[in-house]
């Protein structure tokens, strides 16, 4: 876990971006996270594998869900795309589809995950610019692991 606490701090240290300590969190056990992957539950008795499956299909299938299952899915889907657009930008060069279509996807999940969360989880980890932030930074962190 302190690996990936040093590799963001030095990412915001970088880029210059003010964080709140919770983001922070956050995005420290976000790396870690992905640097084990697990099943996620999706609520409703559902485990989510994300990588399995078009995120655009898991999109769908959180707009039509409620609760916490939609607030689970819509934060799955963000994250997703959050790691492919943020680590593995140089990924889209010479590609049909874009890294915008991840941003997008990924932004409307926080935006929407957001406006679905009731007390506890702090709102501003997905407010609007939250998903491009957290991108900056992983995407520095990422080039910064290669130098």
């Amino acid at each position: 876990m302190e690996f990936f606490r040093t590799e963001v701090r030095k990412s915001i240290k970088h880029t210059k971006i003010q964080l709140e300590p919770e983001s922070e969190t956050y995005l420290v056990n976000f790396l870690a996270e992905k640097a084990y992957p697990q099943k996620r539950e999706a609520g409703g008795g559902h485990v989510l594998e994300v990588l399995e499956k078009p995120l655009a299909l898991i999109f769908k299938r959180a707009n039509e869900a409620v609760g916490t299952q939609k607030i689970k899915l819509m934060q799955a889907v963000g994250d997703t795309s959050l790691f492919i657009s943020g680590y593995f930008s140089e990924f889209f060069n010479h590609k049909t589809f874009s890294r915008t279509y991840y941003m997008d996807l990924g932004s409307s999940s926080y935006m929407i995950a957001a406006d679905h969360i009731a007390g506890g989880t702090p709102i501003t980890l997905y407010s609007l610019g939250s998903f491009h932030t957290y991108q900056t930074i992983f995407t520095k962190s990422q080039r910064l692991s290669l130098t």
